[in-house]
């Protein structure tokens, strides 16, 4: 544990070297003039603004997600109530023949009751014939008959003869009903037909009926959820618009602001804002399990998230520094008689190299979990005079 601490208090010694040789230190800070702070404010205004723009964007940027891929589903499933239609219409053709062949079969059914009903008739007329003259003759009829043979073998030939009629006139009741149960067997059947094909024409309506009524209302979707995504993309392209010149006026203001003696900071990272994870000021160290003074405020970011120098200026260390990891620090110059710096801390990749100057919002590593690191994250410094001073008093990180 000593070893660590001494090795502690020698970065931390090697980093104020590196601030206080920094050119142009002075003891002295001097109070901004009004100006100053009219600008100040008008900066803080504008990074509010445009970080609100941020969130607004990011907003409208995940309604877009959500409406693409309703309307993705939307179409998907127009697609395969469409594809449904073209199968209920194949089977409708198909129906169709069928209910035309149903029709011909009834036709000729038609036909053959007709047919069948004229023979029964003709049956019912001989049969009633026959009956009035068995009435009128009666059993006196039938003995007048037989005995008025002439010889025994006329008497048997008359009695067989009786016995023919007796037969025919059975067999004209027996055909007679047996029509009959055919005429009410053809119209039962052609009573089912009918029914079927009712029931047929029924079913396929129906289909058809209800897979429109549901292409229609996937296809009115289709077109309120096309509509509101091309509402989104022009309210976003709007946003974007209004943040460029947001951007743009505030990069004005910032010129404005160094030029009448002040000093801004940027957001270090891009696509921010992130959350803070530590802030600057006294905690518990979370790998060296100690109180101790946290000199900048923690930025949680995903790794390799682009990090930007927060203000212009020129690089005065870029590489490893113990537990800062892969550390840039850029000297800002002075300012108001205060030497003003930025360190950037625990970086996966350093982009810019010893002695090279770097515009505000530059890209100049990226996040990471270097050195004395839990996770990926931005340790984001803020010296006057190569002394720690809480970040959140330049510049609004939450």
């Amino acid at each position: 544990m000593a070893k660590r601490r001494q090795k502690t208090w020698t970065i931390l010694l090697i980093l104020g070297l590196v601030f206080l040789a920094l050119p142009g230190v002075s003891q002295a800070w001097a109070a901004p003039s009004p100006s100053v702070e009219q600008l100040l404010q008008e900066i803080r205004e504008l990074e509010q603004k445009l970080q609100q723009q941020e969130k607004n964007k990011k907003t409208k940027q995940a309604e877009l997600k959500k409406t693409q891929a309703r309307l993705a589903e939307v179409r998907a499933q127009l697609q395969k109530l469409q594809a449904r239609m073209d199968q209920v219409q194949k089977r409708y053709e198909e129906l169709q023949r069928q209910l035309q062949e149903e029709e011909a079969r009834l036709a000729a059914l038609e036909a053959d009751l007709k047919a069948k009903e004229e023979a029964v008739a003709r049956h019912d007329y001989l049969l009633q014939q026959r009956l009035v003259a068995l009435y009128k003759g009666g059993r006196l009829g039938y003995m007048e008959v037989l005995l008025s043979a002439t010889s025994f073998s006329d008497f048997v030939s008359r009695l067989e003869l009786l016995h023919r009629v007796a037969q025919h006139d059975l067999e004209l009741l027996r055909q007679a009903e047996a029509l009959r149960a055919q005429v009410e067997a053809a119209r039962d059947a052609q009573q089912k037909q009918r029914d079927k094909v009712a029931a047929l024409k029924a079913q396929v309506a129906a289909t058809r009926s209800e897979l429109g009524q549901q292409i229609a209302s996937s296809q009115r979707q289709e077109t309120t959820l096309s509509q509101e995504a091309e509402q989104l993309r022009k309210e976003l392209d709007e946003l974007e618009r209004s943040s460029q010149e947001i951007a743009k006026l505030l990069q004005e203001k910032r010129i404005a602001y160094s030029r009448a003696g002040g000093f801004s900071l940027i957001y270090p990272l891009k696509g921010g804002p992130y959350r803070v994870t530590s802030p600057y000021g006294m905690r518990y160290h979370p790998i060296l399990k100690e109180y101790r003074l946290h000199s900048g405020t923690d930025i949680g970011a995903p790794a390799g998230t682009p990090v930007l120098a927060a203000e212009s200026g020129v690089v005065v260390y870029a590489g490893w520094m113990g537990g800062y990891g892969n550390i840039v620090v850029i000297n800002h110059g002075t300012v108001n008689g205060q030497d003003m710096a930025t360190a950037y801390a625990h970086l996966s990749k350093i982009s810019v190299t010893l002695g090279q100057e770097v515009a505000a919002g530059q890209v100049i590593g990226n996040v990471g979990s270097t050195g004395n690191s839990t996770g990926p994250h931005l340790h984001f410094e803020v010296r006057v005079n190569g002394n720690t001073v809480d970040p959140e008093k330049w510049i609004k990180l939450r």
